[in-house]
């Protein structure tokens, strides 16, 4: 039987697809050298994946497609940048990835005709387009604060989170199937932000927290972002979440996200005490049965008979639940704290840093070298736990809503959970936002006006009861 690139991978800029077969590259939109450079390439386990991911952005529509540079659709693309058709791919190069003039128009990846029949070249060049315009994609989503916090992440930014003191005690979690981490979500967003120089797409990675069938909890600037938030920016974004996510396998599924809503403090004013947003998915991800495949770049890579707390020792499958499920949640709660219960407490949080490369360095940031080399699919792609924080502030005079910590955290991790035991339970008592000062990061503090929001946008989403 023969497998075609998921369905859900068709709106994706980077693809987790399975396999695919002949048949399916098959594609007006792509030249038919470049369907029997793509099958070559599935063949080859070094290119499988980038192969899939070109097949999948072309029938997603986030490539207008593969063409050689003789065709009708590269003589009009030529013509609307005001080119001509072999002036498209530079000199010296075999293929290029060429952009409109309107930046939110998907772009095309153009190859040299002289190139149809050499697999030695065209192959190649095909993967190095592909692969630039990830790691393009990824570093948009970066600013020159962000990258300096990548190559020396002690470095105070008034951008993202930092690691606080000598030592970073971030460590990898090994198995995202156990509590809590199983209702932590990686968080993937393409936003379009509007600047006096013209506009610009981020593409962010940050994470987030399952807290219903099909609603995640994350902060605002992980969805909205720019010089000064924009309703028209949000309105134009897209997103996808991946819960359990771990390295390159999706143990808790993906769903596209149908509905952005952000706090209106946020929008009007960048309020960092309004840095929440509620994301509303395509797909329950939340209590559906997760079926997990038994081979492929999807299959788990852990032991799961050997957890006891996998919802299915033998297989991995079964309903994972959200955090405050009433039998599912695994004794997680979201209950407001008093500012007196927070006082000095200690924390715990767990989200996906994008300083690491999968599960390296084990110890502090990579640098800008060793990040430059990760493959884009590789970066942020795992969650980092760390429980050695504090309070330091529980609401801060200048911002009462927030609450300071001294938890170790760096970009990716923004829109996390922050936690603490009480009475028997993990407590969900705030959302990961940033960097405050050299010796506190902060986050936006769980009050019952917070809870009141949610609640009123998810009745909007047809949810009737809720567990906080």
């Amino acid at each position: 039987m023969r497998h075609s690139v998921r369905r859900r991978a068709g709106n994706e800029y980077e693809s987790f697809a399975e396999s695919f077969s002949n048949y399916d590259v098959i594609n007006p939109r792509i030249d038919v050298s470049a369907q029997k450079a793509l099958i070559r390439l599935r063949g080859n386990p070094a290119t499988s994946a980038d192969a899939a991911q070109m097949l999948a952005a072309v029938k997603g529509g986030q490539l207008q497609g593969i063409y050689g540079d003789d065709l009708r659709a590269a003589a009009q693309l030529a013509s609307r940048l005001g080119t001509v058709r072999w002036q498209l791919v530079p000199p010296g190069r075999v293929a290029a990835l060429v952009r409109e003039r309107n930046p939110y128009a998907p772009p095309t990846i153009i190859f040299r005709t002289q190139y149809r029949g050499d697999r030695y070249r065209l192959d190649p060049a095909l993967v190095s387009v592909w692969r630039g315009y990830l790691g393009g994609l990824y570093d948009a989503a970066l600013d020159e604060q962000e990258l300096e916090s990548f190559a020396a992440p002690r470095q105070r930014s008034s951008a993202e989170a930092e690691i606080l003191g000598l030592d970073d005690e971030r460590t990898v979690v090994a198995n995202p199937l156990l509590v809590p981490f199983r209702f932590i979500c990686w968080v993937e967003a393409v936003v379009p932000t509007f600047n006096p120089v013209g506009p610009k797409v981020l593409f962010l990675r940050n994470s987030g927290t399952i807290i219903s069938p099909r609603h995640v909890l994350t902060a605002a600037h992980c969805v909205a972002r720019g010089p000064t938030p924009s309703a028209l920016a949000l309105g134009q974004t897209s997103a996808r979440v991946a819960p359990r996510r771990h390295g390159r396998n999706l143990l808790g599924g993906m769903s596209e996200v149908a509905k952005i809503r952000v706090a209106p403090g946020w929008i009007d004013t960048g309020d960092p005490q309004a840095d929440f947003a509620l994301l509303t998915l395509e797909h329950d991800l939340g209590t559906a049965n997760v079926k997990q495949p038994k081979s492929g770049p999807f299959a788990p890579t852990i032991d799961l008979e050997s957890q006891p707390n996998a919802p299915n020792e033998l297989t991995g499958e079964g309903v994972f639940g959200f955090w405050g499920h009433r039998s599912l949640g695994a004794r997680t709660r979201i209950i407001p704290r008093t500012i007196n219960d927070l006082r000095g407490a200690r924390l715990s949080h767990a989200g996906y840093a994008n300083d690491k490369c999968s599960d390296k360095p084990v110890n502090g940031s990579g640098t800008a070298a060793q990040l430059a080399a990760c493959p884009a699919i590789d970066r942020g792609s795992m969650q980092w736990v760390t429980s050695t924080g504090v309070v330091v502030d529980p609401a801060p005079a200048s911002a009462p809503k927030l609450l300071l910590h001294s938890l170790d955290t760096m970009p990716g991790q923004d829109g996390g959970p922050i936690w603490l035991h009480w009475q028997g339970y993990r407590n969900l008592i705030a959302i990961h936002t940033g960097n405050f000062s050299a010796t506190a990061n902060k986050s936006v503090r769980i009050t019952q006006p917070l809870l009141n929001q949610l609640k009123q946008w998810m009745r909007a989403d047809g949810i009737t009861s809720f567990t906080f």
